[in-house]
């Protein structure tokens, strides 16, 4: 997703990015994309993007033992947050 991980010189994203992999969290729709290890600032993160009107929000979180506690994290987070934005 281009803007929101760092951009190598050729425009490209530095590390290795999956997704969007669709969810919905707290009735709002969220991508979450995976960042490989690497060398940028989110490598070896998952991350959670999502948008209320135009503005953009993410969450991320470094995978030290796998996806599935990093998303686990992720994903309440993003709930939380979620729950204290002013809805439209």
């Amino acid at each position: 997703m281009r803007g929101l991980f760092d951009i190598n010189a050729v425009g490209k994203s530095a590390d290795d990015v999956t997704g969007p992999s669709p969810l919905r969290i707290e009735r709002v729709k969220v991508s979450l994309y995976r960042v490989a290890p690497g060398e940028s600032g989110y490598a070896d993160h998952v991350a959670m993007v999502w948008h209320v009107g135009n503005q953009a929000f993410m969450v991320t979180v470094h995978r030290w033992d796998g996806d599935r506690l990093a998303v686990a994290q992720a994903r309440a987070m993003t709930a939380s947050l979620i729950r204290q934005l002013p809805h439209q």
